[in-house]
């Protein structure tokens, strides 16, 4: 994990009586259960995570995290020897391409703005850190996971507590077995209900207080950060689930871990948890469909009425990575944000006829939408990020003409104007056109 130093124990905290932290190989090899007899061929070059984050200012850093995590990097390639090519979702597609050699990123480029004026934008810093990870899963692909049993062990060494503790087998099954009791597992639905109504843990009540909610943000922030300062057992990622993630860690349970990445997937409220979409495709190999089946049953089950309305970065990796269309349907009528379904068009009107899709985009046509409401210049944005979206997914003919109906809208909003600009100008050079040819 980035940020680490000194001895980190390799597998959880060591047992009770164990000398030191020494790694317990032949135990470790002997429950280690996979799928693959021998390791898959690399396919990704073997980056430096700390040699990548180098390469960026850390505000770029921070929001290049969110994207990777949140899996907007599309369509990673290999194009030519030592060439990568990806598209990164922004508020409009981007085009990344890196040159790789020798493990080393020797240049970058992006289509976006801010890649005109520096070389390592938030977009390239996205594809980089994606590649990083997956290398680093296809590494340990005969390993069994071990990031929760990490986090445990920097809070027991920064909490004030002898770093040298070890529990047993027994005490950590012990602790598997209380802890399962105290979230109902392997039964998802009392976690579904306290997801939807907004309890992250069984300590919180379902009206969150300002501290409460404060308090989450600043775990929601950690999980993109280090975990070399933890002091607190609520600034674990999920807190009292980090230490039963820990405890499924050490006793190889592998089921138990599978649905603990589920339940994880299920109710993400920050892109951190996204990253648990690739980690569980890893653990489960064969049984990946099993667990996509799922989540996308607690997700769509009762049309959606176990998940919280809040947005779920997690989910939509899923949905954008196994392409669940019906899902993808079910997710966007949880929440009338426009947001969500602007992310999602193209799986919105997949397979839809043409009055669905003029019905789904009725609201652009409407004076009093949301979407003209607020901040004019957020409201503009926000149109003109349709209007790209449109455009790519269904066309620039219907862009053009929602442009020129919405400025005839409002002939008097400055910002908004000067957004469709570039369509309204596509349209009257075309009837221009037309009327030239007659």
């Amino acid at each position: 994990m980035a940020g680490m130093t000194g001895d980190v124990p390799q597998q959880g905290i060591p047992e009770a009586g164990a000398g030191g932290y020494a790694e317990q190989i032949d135990k470790t090899e002997q429950a280690r259960q996979t799928e693959h007899e021998d390791p898959p061929r690399p396919t990704y070059p073997a980056l430096s995570r700390r040699d990548v984050e180098r390469l960026f200012e850390p505000q770029v850093l921070a929001r290049a995290r969110r994207y990777a995590h949140a899996g907007r990097v599309r369509d990673l390639a290999n194009i030519a020897e030592g060439l990568w090519h990806a598209r990164v979702e922004g508020s409009v597609p981007y085009s990344v391409d890196v040159r790789i050699l020798h493990s080393r990123v020797v240049s970058a480029g992006c289509s976006c703005p801010d890649g005109q004026r520096r070389t390592y934008c938030k977009h390239v810093g996205a594809v980089l850190l994606t590649m990083e990870e997956a290398a680093r899963i296809e590494q340990r692909t005969t390993a069994f996971p071990q990031e929760a049993s990490h986090e445990l062990w920097w809070y027991w060494h920064n909490s004030g507590h002898r770093p040298d503790v070890r529990l047993g087998e027994d005490e950590w099954r012990a602790v598997r077995m209380l802890l399962e009791r105290l979230y109902g597992l392997p039964d998802l639905a009392a976690y579904m209900r306290m997801n939807r109504d907004g309890r992250h843990s069984w300590q919180e009540s379902v009206s969150l207080s300002k501290e409460q909610k404060k308090r989450y943000k600043h775990r929601a922030r950690r999980r993109l950060m280090s975990v070399a300062d933890v002091e607190r057992l609520e600034d674990l990622p999920h807190g009292w689930l980090t230490v039963l993630e820990a405890a499924y860690e050490h006793l190889h349970d592998v089921e138990g871990l599978r649905l603990l990445y589920a339940m994880y997937i299920l109710g993400a409220r920050d892109d951190a948890d996204a990253r648990y979409v690739p980690r569980l495709r890893a653990l489960a190999g064969g049984h990946w469909a099993d667990d996509v089946a799922l989540i996308e049953h607690w997700a769509t089950y009762r049309h959606g009425a176990c998940m919280s309305r809040d947005d779920n970065p997690a989910f939509e990796r899923l949905l954008r990575e196994e392409h669940l269309v019906d899902a993808a349907k079910c997710y966007c009528m949880l929440h009338s944000g426009e947001e969500r379904r602007l992310r999602l068009l193209d799986m919105l009107v997949e397979g839809e006829s043409e009055d669905s899709i003029d019905r789904l985009l009725e609201f652009l046509r409407q004076p009093d939408s949301a979407v003209y409401l607020g901040d004019a210049e957020q409201s503009a944005w926000l149109v003109g990020a349709w209007l790209d979206r449109i455009s790519e997914v269904l066309g620039s003919a219907r862009a053009t003409d929602l442009a020129a109906w919405i400025a005839d809208m409002f002939p008097n909003r400055e910002f908004l104007q000067a957004r469709l600009r570039a369509y309204v100008k596509e349209t009257r050079d075309a009837a221009h056109e037309e009327a030239h040819d007659e």
